[in-house]
C-alpha cells in the first residue's frame, strides 16, 4: 500500500514527502533534514505526553495517585462541551448582572428628582 503524500516548507523549500519514498528524504539538504528530525522529535514527545495522560487519567479519577494531579494537563474541550461551557457562562454572566429598572423604580427617582427641583425653587 502507498503513502499518501505530505507536502511540507522548510526554509522556503516545498517539499512532498512519502513515508516510504527514501530518495525523496535523501535528496533533501542536510539543513532542512536536520530541521525536519528535530521538528518529528518535538512531536513524538508531545504524543508521548498525551498517551501518558490518557493512560493516567482512569488512576487519576479513581483518586489512586494525587501527588500527580497538578502534572496532569487538561484536554481539549469537544463541540458539546464548549456549548456547554459557554451556556453556563453566559447563565452566569445574566445572573451577576444588575437588573433592569422597574416602573416603580422609575417613578420614585421622577419624584425625589420632583421634590429636589420644588425645594431649589422655593429656595431660590
Amino acid at each position: 500500500m502507498q503513502q499518501s503524500a505530505i507536502t511540507l516548507v522548510i526554509n522556503g523549500n516545498a517539499y512532498s514527502l512519502r513515508a516510504d519514498d527514501v530518495a525523496a528524504v535523501g535528496a533533501m539538504p542536510a539543513a532542512d533534514r536536520q530541521q525536519l528530525m528535530s521538528l518529528l522529535e518535538t512531536l513524538k514527545g508531545a504524543q508521548r505526553t498525551a498517551d501518558r495522560i490518557v493512560q493516567d487519567s482512569p488512576r487519576l479519577a479513581a483518586g489512586a495517585d494525587p501527588q500527580r494531579m497538578d502534572q496532569v494537563k487538561p484536554e481539549r474541550l469537544g463541540a458539546g462541551d464548549a456549548d456547554a461551557l459557554m451556556a453556563r457562562l453566559v447563565m452566569e454572566e445574566n445572573r451577576h448582572k444588575k437588573p433592569l429598572p422597574t416602573r416603580q423604580s422609575l417613578y420614585k427617582w421622577v419624584a425625589v428628582f420632583a421634590v429636589v427641583v420644588i425645594l431649589l425653587v422655593v429656595i431660590f
